[in-house]
């Protein structure tokens, strides 16, 4: 007898044992445990009765219909089963099979009906089985099956993957044929671009109409694909025509206007030559200073430098690499017109002789007359006094010459000493200039002995020769107070003071200290606690106080008779131990204060407002900066 799933030679129907037909199986309930066999082995150990009366109650599985015995003979003989065959005509009609689902009946038959399909296929290939010679202890292989390839052949597939079906998940896309003209067209026209696989298994194709004939199929996806790559590739062709198009048009325009230009013997603005250009150009095919200065280098080569702009010089300025700077400040000088810039640079050429490091510098004309314009209207008697200190040998200062001087080095002066952030309409040739220029200290120097202060403009806005002005009123003995000729420190001068310091601080606009810790706290790349921010406007005020006076008493020195002031008026207290300064008058930050709130606008929940849930005012430092969005109820 055989074990489980494999054929027997005899079918015992014995009193202890009752087994299928097909396979050599018990009789048994299918997803039973172990448990339930060891119940069995122990009911058939008990005795013949008892052991058929479990079998015939547990073996419901276990089937006698003339339907499925016929079943079973005709499977027999189909596969040539002789050991099934001979059990068949031993037991004639009282043998049993199990017919649950993928049992023994069910196995049976659908390997007889395998094995006629394979055998009614032409190119099918059985492996071939010894009947009597093979090992009795192995059950039947399954017949291998190789499918022709003629049916391959007739399989359809996508013309652009070369696959039957694309898989996308668990989904499987079909096949579809092109019946449009429009796409049928567009298809040709991607097949004579491209010129790839595709082209090759389509080479039949030469209209719309042998493409409707033609069996062509192909996945949405993979025509979809096909067709967008194809139209992005015919598009940027295009676009790089027009493009050279419009290049070939820039380039005959810039020929022309550098055809004119003579940088052997002048320089020019970047910005200048790229408005010339512009000219001669439509508005959509305006060019900037970039690409101006790509044309040129592009055209000249390594026959022309640039000078590189800065901070306070905006303009970049484009010259002939063989000329010195000397020869450009002359051919500058030579080939000015206007009478005005022609007086502007012999001011500057005379300013030249103090040292205080000017070359190369030039304004245009209509800048002059303005700055000539506002200086009639408002003269400065310090000013006034200030340049007759520098040109002693001049006679006459009411002439129009004079007093274009006055108010060019005016300028010269203010766009020097001033922020450097705001626009004046002075302007540089070369880069040395700034670098000599920032060294000098006689320009400072002469100023100091003149008690006088340039001031920058108030505001961004409007024009910026009608916002300089000199330095006057309290604001001068502020300066004034540098020297310490003064008695008395009021509270108009400390903030003066503070509002000077700030301004020696990084770009800012500020005028207290508490303004800029604000400004550095909201502005910052990232996230400062109050301990990395600037002091507060009230610990500041302290220090000047102190160091008015530290100054003080040191302009006594030379005289016999001292006077000391109180310290404690000036940033100083009494302690126990003696005078200490006072170094933070008023907390920066209470301790039992919490953090500020994050909110970026307005604060509209106890939840994500801190101040709002402690219910406390919102400061200045808070994400939304107490402003006229904040719904903080508190405040």
């Amino acid at each position: 007898m055989w074990g489980d799933g494999e054929y027997v030679a005899s079918f015992d129907l014995g009193t202890t044992t009752m087994r299928c037909l097909v396979y050599n199986r018990r009789a048994e309930v299918v997803g039973r445990a172990q448990k339930k066999e060891r119940l069995m082995s122990d009911v058939l150990a008990s005795g013949p009765y008892l052991a058929n009366t479990f079998l015939a109650t547990q073996c419901q599985y276990l089937k006698r219909t003339d339907d499925g015995r016929a079943k079973i003979r005709m499977a027999a003989e189909q596969l040539n089963d002789s050991f099934v065959i001979a059990r068949i005509k031993a037991y004639s009609n009282t043998f049993k099979y199990h017919l649950k689902p993928k049992a023994c009946y069910s196995t049976y038959i659908l390997k007889s009906k395998r094995s006629a399909k394979t055998k009614s296929e032409p190119g099918h290939v059985e492996e071939v089985e010894e009947g009597e010679g093979r090992d009795s202890n192995k059950a039947p292989k399954r017949q291998k099956r190789i499918t022709s390839s003629s049916c391959k052949d007739n399989e359809r597939k996508c013309v652009i993957c070369d696959r039957a079906r694309e898989s996308c998940g668990t989904r499987n896309r079909v096949l579809y044929r092109i019946s449009e003209s429009d796409r049928a067209a567009l298809f040709l026209d991607a097949l004579n671009f491209y010129k790839d696989e595709v082209k090759t298994r389509c080479a039949f194709l030469d209209t719309a109409g042998d493409v409707f004939a033609a069996d062509v199929f192909y996945h949405g996806n993979c025509l979809r694909q096909y067709l967008l790559k194809y139209k992005r590739q015919i598009d940027a062709l295009f676009e790089n025509i027009q493009r050279s198009d419009e290049a070939a048009t820039i380039d005959s325009n810039c020929k022309c206007v550098f055809d004119s230009l003579d940088f052997k013997t002048s320089s020019y603005s970047v910005s200048h030559i790229c408005n010339l250009i512009n000219a001669k150009l439509e508005t959509d095919n305006q060019i900037d200073n970039r690409r101006t200065k790509v044309f040129l280098i592009k055209y000249f080569k390594d026959t022309i430098c640039f000078t590189y702009p800065d901070d306070r010089r905006k303009s970049q300025m484009v010259y002939s690499s063989s000329l010195l700077q000397g020869n450009i400040i002359e051919s500058l000088r030579s080939s000015v017109k206007s009478g005005p810039q022609k007086i502007a640079l012999e001011l500057l050429h005379e300013c030249k002789n103090y040292d205080f490091g000017l070359e190369a510098t030039y304004c245009t004309s209509e800048d002059v007359k303005l700055s000539l314009d506002h200086y009639r209207s408002h003269r400065p008697q310090q000013w006034l006094q200030f340049m007759k200190f520098m040109f002693p040998n001049t006679s006459n200062t009411n002439t129009d010459e004079w007093l274009l001087k006055f108010d060019t080095l005016f300028q010269f002066i203010h766009y020097w000493l001033s922020s450097g952030r705001n626009r004046t309409p002075f302007h540089c040739s070369l880069t040395q200039t700034v670098h000599n220029l920032s060294r000098s200290r006689q320009l400072v120097d002469i100023m100091n002995r003149m008690n006088l202060a340039i001031s920058g403009p108030k505001d961004g806005g409007g024009d910026p020769t009608q916002q300089m002005s000199l330095v006057t009123g309290e604001t001068r003995k502020l300066y004034q107070s540098t020297w310490f000729g003064v008695e008395e420190l009021s509270p108009q001068m400390i903030s003066n003071a503070e509002k000077f310091l700030v301004s020696g601080l990084k770009k800012t606009d500020c005028s207290t200290f508490d303004e800029y810790r604000w400004e550095q706290y909201h502005n910052s790349k990232k996230e400062l606690n109050f301990n990395q921010l600037v002091c507060c406007s009230s610990t500041l005020r302290e220090h000047i106080k102190r160091a008015y006076l530290q100054c003080r008493m040191w302009l006594q020195a030379p005289t016999p008779e001292v006077t000391k002031p109180d310290p404690c008026q000036y940033g100083y207290r009494a302690t126990d131990v003696g005078i200490i300064p006072v170094i933070l008058p008023v907390p920066s930050r209470p301790d039992d204060l919490p953090p500020p709130c994050k909110c970026p606008t307005s604060c509209i929940s106890n939840k994500t407002c801190i101040c709002r849930g402690m219910k406390i005012k919102c400061v200045v430092f808070c994400g939304c900066s107490k402003g006229k969005k904040c719904r903080n109820p508190h405040n």
